[in-house]
């Protein structure tokens, strides 16, 4: 459906330090679902799985990161994100790090 975000920043006067906290609130919603032509192949013995029952389409997404440009060539960003999964009791969390240069 929609991602609301949301930017706090503060600046260190006439320094270039600059701090910024990024938040990610939403819901995630699938508009078109069908999972009856997966089969298991390759692994003998495998079992099919059903994957119509318990099924979500309307689910979370949470986010919380930063980003600090400490000067005008070097930033650093971390991100973390929770996602709950389609399926009953399953969700997942992620962690991003990136360090950006200016060449």
């Amino acid at each position: 459906m929609g991602i609301m975000t949301q930017d706090f920043f503060i600046n260190q006067g006439d320094n270039f330090d600059i701090f910024a906290i990024n938040t990610v609130f939403g819901l995630e919603y699938d508009t078109s679902y069908n999972a009856s032509s997966i089969a298991p192949t390759g692994i003998n013995g495998l079992t099919s799985v059903n994957l119509e029952s318990d099924y979500d389409d309307k689910r979370a997404v949470i986010g919380l990161g930063f980003e600090y440009d400490y000067d005008q060539e070097k930033k650093l960003i971390a991100k973390i994100q929770y996602n709950k999964l389609p399926y009953s009791g399953m969700s997942e969390t992620t962690f991003y790090m990136n360090m950006q240069f200016a060449f």
